[in-house]
């Protein structure tokens, strides 16, 4: 009976550590897909960078939606002292708390809040899920989950207002939809990220336009140079996840 029993417990331990075993082995492969799928694109230079110029059938429905979100939003000085943005800027600024003055205005905390699902943005929504659709097509890349927004928020660039270096941390698409431009608003600017160092050639610059959309990996150095026109540029930003374990 010693016998049996032993052998019985044998086999359930066994058991049992195989499944611990596959259950590690799930986990780290769904954990490393966003990496899987970042060094995937950090092969592929300034395609990674999805620019699209909204068409005139879309445009003016998407700029009365966001239109009527603006009258309804208030814009504050991004809380330098947060966590999460250190950790996504102290990378690249020597003291991330002196940009203060400097800095755009978002709406609220950018981090948790969702203002295109908040504000019933229903058919930018749709639109954005229609443009993160051709830009995993044209990538090669496959989700293993339904794309969602994880979070989204608004910014406003006043005159001598920019934005320093930072990431989107992990982020697997991040982008940003301009509502309202002015020449000299300021140009987005790409910088090759420390894993694929040679990613660019020196910056890639992109001068905004009403109604273009920006997309590209969360983990990609960017910046916002200075709005140096005498008008407010607006846009709304956005992290989308398309693996279980992101973020």
């Amino acid at each position: 009976d010693r016998a049996h029993h032993l052998v019985t417990y044998i086999i359930i331990m066994k058991n049992e550590f195989a499944k611990a075993l596959l259950k590690n082995y799930k986990n780290k492969s769904n954990s490393n897909l966003t990496d899987a799928y970042i060094k995937k694109l950090l092969t592929k230079g300034t395609e990674i960078l999805n620019v699209h110029q909204v068409d005139k059938s879309s445009f003016n429905t998407i700029q009365n939606e966001v239109k009527n979100v603006i009258k309804d939003v208030t814009f504050n000085l991004l809380p330098y002292d947060h966590k999460r943005f250190k950790q996504a800027s102290n990378d690249f600024n020597d003291d991330p708390e002196l940009q203060i003055s400097k800095t755009m205005e978002f709406t609220k905390n950018p981090w948790d809040d969702n203002i295109i699902i908040d504000k019933n943005m229903n058919y930018f929504n749709k639109f954005l899920f229609e443009r993160v659709e051709k830009y995993l097509n044209d990538n090669g890349i496959v989700p293993d989950m339904k794309p969602i927004i994880k979070n989204s928020w608004m910014t406003k660039s006043s005159k001598g207002k920019s934005l320093e270096t930072h990431t989107h941390c992990k982020a697997c698409i991040s982008g940003t939809y301009y509502y309202k431009t002015t020449k000299d608003s300021g140009n987005i600017c790409f910088y090759s990220p420390k894993e694929s160092p040679d990613l660019f050639e020196g910056k890639v610059e992109i001068s905004p336009k009403d109604g273009m959309i920006v997309m590209f990996p969360g983990i990609l150095p960017h910046s916002v140079l200075e709005n140096k026109s005498s008008e407010d540029r607006y846009g709304i930003s956005f992290n989308i996840r398309i693996f279980k374990h992101d973020f």
